[in-house]
């Protein structure tokens, strides 16, 4: 995957030193919920927000970031998206972005648009 920007760009976001892991839920424009992992979670949101992220998000176009789960191991964060996944099949969604991350997404929106890549 393409590195659309350093995850040190935004302030305070560096996965690296320790590593993380997070599970992350986009909104997208047709009120459907994307679900997805990823241990440089700047990276991968800008990803999807420039187009070269997964499908669902480049057929519709991801609106805000309405979940987010740091773990500790990237064998956790599979299991916690197993568990996202079930769950949002079954009817429940997850909807909780911890209080550090909440302007995160549209940060990136503003770096990305600054940019030119929006």
């Amino acid at each position: 995957m393409k590195r659309i920007f350093s995850a040190r760009t935004i302030t305070g976001i560096c996965s690296r030193y320790p590593r993380k892991y997070f599970v992350y839920g986009l909104l997208l424009a047709d009120g459907s919920i994307y679900y997805g992992r990823t241990g440089t979670l700047v990276d991968r949101l800008g990803q999807h927000l420039t187009g070269c992220g997964a499908m669902q998000t480049i057929v519709n176009e991801p609106i805000g970031l309405i979940y987010l789960h740091e773990c500790s191991s990237l064998l956790e964060s599979k299991a916690h998206e197993l568990k996202v996944h079930h769950a949002q099949r079954s009817g429940t969604l997850y909807r909780c972005v911890p209080a550090r991350y909440r302007g995160l997404f549209t940060g990136i929106v503003a770096l990305l648009k600054s940019y030119g890549y929006l």
